[in-house]
């Protein structure tokens, strides 16, 4: 994990130096850019090394190391929950799950993956039942985290730092980039507009033999904003939200 810490960083600096010398006028954002991205892959190592040499201590000292390093309270902090929710996206041979598995992770840490993946399967399945439903899909309501926000920053392409679009909230404040269509579902998703309303605004002007595709391909965006958290809750017109 080390040495992937290493590469990572060393991808990032190669991509920060090619664009200030291709693009210097983008020299100040992409040094940001480096930054907010280099300081993300270095908290994620941190809390992995945490964890992993947490696990490996006598029984005697685990119980305090454990207290100390990952704490008792539930309301988990930011780094942490940062690193839980990576590791609970991660498929079974990313690295961070490798290292999990070699050691006896504290049960409090084990129990929040957990719970962090079960949420993220349970409200992929309510996504599901609303978004396959044409006529439950037209009366529902996307709504936003309230600190969403959708922002013109640079991210990390093909061996340089370009500009792009990424959606930020409290959960994933490094930025989730969003492709040119993504980021004009997001900025017309309201909390007001019912999901067939915002398709209808998504794809006006777009070529027929282009909407129904792109009409689709928003389907499964909402989808995934949807488990990610990006958007808080489905609200349909007389029922409970889900959330």
């Amino acid at each position: 994990s080390g040495v992937h810490l290493a590469l990572t960083a060393g991808v990032m600096a190669a991509a920060f130096v090619t664009s200030s010398i291709r693009t210097p006028d983008m020299r100040e954002a992409a040094g940001k850019g480096y930054q907010e991205l280099y300081y993300q892959q270095y908290g994620h190592f941190r809390e992995m090394a945490k964890l992993f040499y947490s696990s490996n201590l006598s029984t005697d000292s685990y119980f305090w190391e454990a207290r100390r390093l990952l704490g008792d309270d539930p309301n988990m902090t930011t780094p942490r929950e940062a690193f839980i929710r990576a590791v609970a996206g991660q498929p079974p041979q990313g690295y961070e799950r490798v290292v999990l598995e070699r050691g006896h992770a504290p049960l409090a840490f084990v129990n929040d993956v957990r719970e962090m993946e079960q949420r993220r399967v349970q409200r992929a399945e309510i996504a599901k039942q609303m978004l396959s439903d044409p006529a439950l899909a037209s009366a529902t309501i996307p709504v936003p985290g309230p600190d969403m926000k959708v922002e013109r920053k640079p991210v990390l392409g093909d061996g340089e730092f370009e500009w792009g679009v990424v959606v930020t909230t409290s959960a994933r404040p490094e930025g989730v980039p969003l492709s040119a269509a993504a980021a004009k579902l997001l900025t017309l998703i309201d909390g007001r507009r019912t999901i067939g309303e915002v398709i209808s605004a998504l794809v006006e002007g777009v070529a027929p033999e282009h909407a129904a595709g792109l009409a689709q391909a928003a389907f499964g965006v909402l989808r995934i904003l949807y488990v990610d958290g990006i958007i808080e809750e489905f609200e349909v017109a007389g029922a409970p939200a889900a959330r």
